[in-house]
């Protein structure tokens, strides 16, 4: 349909296809522009099926990892450097998204909070040895945030305002990346100025400086913008206009959610656990299955442990231990931390007994947990002493 697929998505997969005749590749890469934008995976199967019939290709063959080659080296050092677990979607992810700064494209990353948008950003830009500027969008965000406006002079210049570039254009003179985040915080009318950054020509007029002349920024060579956004109604935030959206080169980001992609997480926040470190990333990711079956069904829910709750508790407990707490006891301290002392906030409404039932069946969830994964009773004593 129209709004699936835009004049603007055909002339970007043209222009990545170029004049490869391989109908496998030219697949994948309607496939990352037209399908890894849709929300639902049965949606991206069937879109992927009617473009391998079109092309005459098997669907199958389509497989989005991470970037090759030497930006792999690159990209799983930079990860190394900053402690991230490359986690299979975050590599996918890197993948998509390095296609479409090959190419200039304007990239919007859409999902849900914590699942990696803005740790791909900068690992890129690491990766590419590039700055990365952040531009933190909100309601009460203007114009000028952006292009710059006319402030103060300072004393001695002989004028009373002089003209400041704002950070997307100073970064598109300096050739950095940027990442406009949360860009649907942003009002309409402020972001309207933006639709000549994301066009071809990458340029934009900077009418509010005034003078004889208008001044008209190209960007640079090496300039490249990336916009992330939770879905419209989280929170009250909305969904850009058609418009917009059509500039960028909009891809899905799903939660991470798979136990070994989770592990992979726990894991990277838990080095100075050494031989316990299993063990408490296993009661971790068991503990988060509890949460997300029989948790979820109390009076009073406990809330679900996103991936950030995760990495938080894992790290927490691995300072802890790296201050002279056993580590059972750090592990249910953690918990107290990502997950028990959260559950009255979420369930603002309930009575207070069932507050206090839904805290007193999580901590015994798990205690039971931490003894299957260390048999013997002292353990699951220690988690249990920790969350008194």
């Amino acid at each position: 349909s129209q709004s699936l697929c835009s004049s603007r998505d055909v002339l970007k997969w043209a222009a990545r296809v170029g004049g490869d005749g391989d109908r496998d590749r030219a697949l994948a890469i309607g496939d990352a522009i037209v399908a890894q934008r849709l929300r639902c995976d049965a949606d991206v199967a069937a879109v992927r099926r009617e473009l391998a019939a079109a092309l005459g290709v098997d669907a199958g063959a389509v497989d989005h990892g991470p970037p090759a080659g030497g930006a792999r080296a690159g990209l799983l050092a930079a990860c190394a450097a900053r402690g991230v677990a490359p986690t299979a979607a975050l590599l996918r992810l890197a993948g998509l998204l390095a296609a479409a700064l090959d190419h200039a494209e304007p990239a919007l990353l859409v999902g849900e909070t914590g699942g990696g948008k803005t740790t791909a950003c900068e690992l890129l830009a690491a990766a590419r040895g590039a700055d990365l500027v952040v531009i933190n969008c909100h309601m009460h965000s203007e114009a000028s945030d952006f292009l710059g406006a006319l402030r103060p002079a300072r004393r001695g210049s002989g004028a009373l305002f002089e003209w400041v570039d704002g950070a997307l254009v100073a970064a598109m003179k300096a050739g950095a990346f940027v990442l406009l985040d949360e860009l649907n915080l942003a009002d309409d009318a402020v972001l309207e100025r933006l639709n000549s950054v994301l066009e071809p020509g990458r340029s934009v007029t900077l009418a509010e400086k005034g003078g004889e002349v208008l001044e008209t920024v190209v960007a640079h060579a090496d300039f490249r913008v990336v916009a992330t956004m939770n879905p419209g109604g989280d929170h009250g935030k909305r969904e850009l206009s058609p418009a917009l959206r059509s500039r960028f080169t909009e891809l899905w980001v799903p939660t991470c959610a798979g136990r070994a992609d989770l592990g992979r997480l726990v894991d990277a926040r838990l080095p100075r656990l050494g031989a316990d470190g299993a063990a408490v990333r296993d009661t971790i990711l068991d503990f988060k299955e509890w949460v997300d079956g029989a948790g979820a069904g109390l009076a009073a829910a406990v809330p679900p442990l996103t991936p950030r709750d995760l990495g938080a508790w894992a790290q927490f407990a691995d300072e802890a231990r790296a201050r002279g707490r056993a580590a059972a006891a750090a592990l249910g301290h953690g918990c107290a931390v990502a997950c028990l002392d959260g559950i009255g906030l979420a369930n603002a409404g309930a009575a207070a007994a069932d507050v206090r039932a839904a805290r007193a069946a999580a901590a015994a969830a798990l205690v039971a947990r931490a003894a299957a994964r260390a048999p013997g009773g002292a353990v699951a004593a220690d988690v249990a002493a920790a969350l008194r």
